[in-house]
Order: C-alpha cells, then structure tokens, then sequence
C-alpha cells in the first residue's frame, strides 16, 4: 500500500511537470539601448538582467529599464514550445538629455583649464629644450675653433677660424637668450596651469547620470553557503 502510494505521488509530479513544460514558451527581448546593459520585470514577479526567459504560454506584460532611458512597458503573448521575439525600442530620458549637455559643458571648462594651458606649457618646454641643445652645440663648436685658432700655421686659417668663432658666438648668444625665455614661458604656463586646474576642480563637480534601477528595493538576493533566496518585496 505504501509502494502504491509512493508511486502514484511520483507519476503525478511528473505529470504535473510534463505539463508544465509543454505548456510553456520562450521570449527573447531585443532591447535597443545603446550601453548595452538593461533590466526587465515580467508580470511584477519575474526579475531578470539577460534578454531571455522561460515563461508559461499565455498574456504576459513587461517593464524594461536601463540607465538613461526611460522605463518602456510592453506586453506580448507566449505560445507553448515556441519562441517569441519582443523588440523593445527605447527613449532616452530627459535626466540623459540634461546630463548629456551639463557633461559637455563641464569637458569644455575641463579643457580650457588644462588641456591647453598644459598643450602651451609642453610646447614651450620642448622648444626651450630644443635652443638649450642648440646653444650647447655652437658652445662646443666654438671650443673646438678656439683650439684650432691658436694652432693654425698661417695667417688666412687664422682669419677663417676667427670668423667661424664670431659666427658661433653670436648664434650661442641668441639660443641662450631663447633658451631662458622659453624657459620662463614653460614655468609660468606651469604656474598658470596649476592654477586653472586647481580652480576648476574647486568650482565645478563632474556630472553622474542616475544608475539606481527603478526595481532594487523590490528585490533583495540571500547567499549563504547552502542555500539562497530571491525576496519579492510586494507594494
């Protein structure tokens, strides 16, 4: 009596089982948002973050919603052992537009502030560099033509290393007096750089677009080492 009973409880979940799963379709959700990452509620009980579910055939209605549009419901019809393919086309939110246009501006004051001051600041620097290597140039060639000046076994050599030193001179003169007014154009681009950076980061706060799902206090996951648990908060 007890093996009888046994066995007609297990033939009846398994009934109940085979048609559960014959009574039941797919949905696949083509959600047309450009970051990629969406979260949709089915029938205010189903709770998913990929695009596509089991559910029993029948009417059924969804809420989608990712960051920065605006949260779309749709309904759709599932039919059993077949798959349905619900394409849901989103609007942005009128939060995205305003943080669209309050992030361009704060990039524009970004770049004022430092990526030109810092662009004028390089390019000095490298064109103080650059006369400091010259200027060092002619300095060494100059030193060499001193050499050869006080060695020449003539009078024309004499005379030719002497215009070559004149020449020379002149031209480590004006490098050098480049090379410290570039110099000081670097540093105080520095300094004016330090400065606007350090009053933009004062005076303005970088934009944040809103990412908190309209749907996380309506569920709460429990993880522990042998079970875990999906609370539905209801209202």
């Amino acid at each position: 009596m007890y093996l009888r009973t046994t066995l007609f409880a297990l033939f009846s979940i398994l009934s109940i089982s085979s048609f559960s799963q014959a009574n039941t379709g797919t949905v696949k959700f083509l959600v047309e948002v450009d970051n990629g990452y969406f979260e949709i509620l089915i029938d205010d009980t189903l709770y998913l973050k990929n695009y596509k579910t089991t559910l029993e055939a029948g009417e059924h209605s969804a809420k989608i919603w990712s960051p920065g549009y605006i949260t779309t419901q749709v309904s759709f019809e599932v039919k059993a052992n077949e798959t349905v393919e619900k394409f849901v086309e989103m609007g942005i939110s009128n939060e995205r537009q305003v943080y669209e246009r309050e992030y361009k501006d704060y990039r524009m004051k970004f770049h004022k502030s430092l990526t030109i001051p810092g662009t004028v600041t390089l390019a000095t620097a490298l064109t103080s560099g650059t006369f400091m290597i010259l200027a060092y140039d002619r300095k060494i060639q100059t030193l060499k033509d001193v050499d050869l000046y006080h060695a020449a076994p003539d009078l024309q050599q004499v005379e030719l290393y002497k215009s070559r030193i004149a020449l020379n001179n002149t031209k480590y003169n004006r490098y050098r007096a480049a090379y410290y007014i570039t110099g000081g154009l670097s540093v105080l681009s520095l300094a004016t750089t330090i400065y606007t950076y350090t009053k933009f980061k004062k005076n303005n706060i970088e934009p944040v677009l809103n990412s908190e799902s309209p749907f996380k206090d309506r569920f709460s996951l429990r993880v522990s080492p042998v079970s875990f648990g999906l609370t539905y908060k209801i209202g």
